[in-house]
């Protein structure tokens, strides 16, 4: 997780602050902080004999913040394998999805990315932000900032 912190400055400025969470936990706001940015990234999905997992789903949103308020962030783990990959979260606010596990039984066949769909002949179209899943060169759409599958 990726979090920017807009932080009131001496005499009317501000500056930014960027922190990055590799860990589970709990994120207190610090005084000064009015607004965070917000960036999360689903657990990648596990692969098997017949492919590689789908990247987790990446989601982003802006938010107003009081100091002093506690939110809990959960980190997505990578899926094992032939297992879908973790949710991660801020809190109540905003969360993304694990990337899907390999397909199990089609060779050359990826899982899908986060927020995607396998459709069982080709792989399925990623949201927004996730990216689509593979199969043998017949995979799915990216979404908007996600790329598509192989």
């Amino acid at each position: 997780m990726i979090m920017n912190q807009i932080v009131a400055g001496g005499g009317g400025d501000k500056e930014m602050k960027t922190e990055i969470f590799t860990q589970s936990g709990t994120w207190t706001c610090p005084s000064g902080v009015e607004k965070v940015m917000v960036r999360l990234f689903g657990g990648g999905g596990g692969g098997n004999q017949y492919g590689g997992g789908g990247g987790g789903y990446m989601a982003y949103s802006e938010f107003d913040v009081t100091s002093g308020n506690a939110y809990p962030i959960t980190i997505g783990a990578g899926g094992a394998a032939d297992g879908v990959g973790g949710i991660t979260s801020f809190g109540t606010l905003l969360s993304a999805n694990g990337g899907g596990k390999a397909t199990p039984t089609k060779a050359g066949c990826g899982g899908s990315g986060g927020g995607g769909a396998y459709t069982g002949v080709a792989g399925g179209d990623g949201s927004q932000f996730g990216g689509g899943g593979g199969c043998k060169g017949d995979g799915g759409n990216g979404g908007t900032y996600g790329g598509g599958g192989g």
